[in-house]
């Protein structure tokens, strides 16, 4: 595959956010944002999965890798991060707070990439699908 190395550096890159994710995950405290953050772990293992089994899409994911999961592992790391500073201010409490939306923000954007990914063959699922119905249909009309 051309630019198989730089492929297979960016799966790796991608990999190596994703261990960071997980790691903070298990240190969350709060059920609600562990929760959260669950979530975008599960759905980003289901892309990276998908990155492995499809590596022509890798440089289609660009902006999930370099962005949406590297920012997931860094917002995630801070909090873990804040959360054991045990300080209880009304900035820390602000914070938290916003983490928690941003992490539902993320949520979102992270099923549009994997939508974004997967769009061909959820095209060819479609036809497929229509096909069928088609042919059905026209075997009832013979009849």
């Amino acid at each position: 595959m051309p630019n198989g190395a730089e492929l297979q550096r960016r799966l790796e890159e991608a990999e190596e956010d994703f261990r960071k994710i997980e790691k903070n995950v298990q240190k969350i405290h709060d059920m609600n944002v562990r929760d959260l953050a669950q979530e975008l772990q599960q759905t980003a293992s289901s892309i990276l999965s998908y990155l492995e089994a499809h590596p022509d899409k890798i440089t289609l994911a660009r902006q999930f890798i370099d962005y949406y999961q590297e920012t997931t592992a860094s917002l995630l790391l801070k909090y873990v991060e804040l959360q054991d500073s045990s300080l209880d201010t009304a900035e820390v409490r602000r914070l938290k707070t916003d983490t928690a939306h941003a992490l539902t923000v993320l949520k979102t954007a992270f099923e549009q990439q994997f939508q974004k990914l997967m769009r061909n063959e959820m095209l060819d699922m479609d036809a497929e699908i229509r096909l069928l119905e088609k042919t059905v249909e026209m075997e009832r009309g013979g009849r």
